[in-house]
């Protein structure tokens, strides 16, 4: 994985494997293309501008071929989960109209822990932050797995305890 020294020789000897070199290739490419012609100094220049910007992907940024294939994977579910999480703020929304526009206005506001079982912690932000775009809900605290939430109604706070977003985000968690 990566660039990595070979030990078996007695100095540095940089070996870049498969996915890298494709990379390299794609971003030199990308250059000869950027620059709309091709001459012997575009191509000249081209090897170590493009073994730059690999170079800060890779180490700055943490970039790899296998990572962003890995996005292109997960798309079709986060787009689910977008449009679960927009529909969500309308159905809130809605609730909430009803809430202000009743005679007696009916609130409880609690403050609930909602148990996660998601692994990694963007996935647990990412809910997280669903949560608190959702309106009557905020989420307050975020302790390991368990997502401290302030709802203005208890039958809100109910609604998070097995929320098919969060399942959602579990399905996409499951794709490797």
């Amino acid at each position: 994985m990566g660039c990595c020294y070979n030990r078996r020789q007695s100095f540095a000897v940089w070996e870049a494997k498969g996915d890298e070199k494709k990379m390299y290739v794609l971003l030199y490419l990308l250059w000869i293309l950027l620059n709309g012609r091709v001459t012997a100094e575009i191509l000249t220049l081209g090897v170590p501008a493009a073994g730059l910007v690999y170079g800060f992907g890779y180490l700055a940024l943490d970039c790899r071929l296998s990572k962003d294939l890995l996005l292109l994977k997960r798309l079709g579910h986060v787009l689910v989960f977008l449009a679960m999480v927009v529909w969500e703020v309308v159905k809130a929304n809605v609730a909430i109209i009803r809430i202000v526009l009743s005679p007696h206005m009916e609130i409880t506001p609690c403050l609930v822990p909602v148990k996660t079982d998601l692994k990694s912690a963007g996935a647990r932000a990412a809910l997280a932050n669903a949560i608190t775009l959702t309106p009557g809900t905020i989420t307050v605290d975020v302790k390991d797995d368990v997502l401290w939430v302030h709802a203005l109604t208890a039958e809100m706070a109910e609604g998070l305890k097995d929320w098919h977003v969060a399942r959602q985000l579990a399905r996409i968690e499951e794709i490797t």
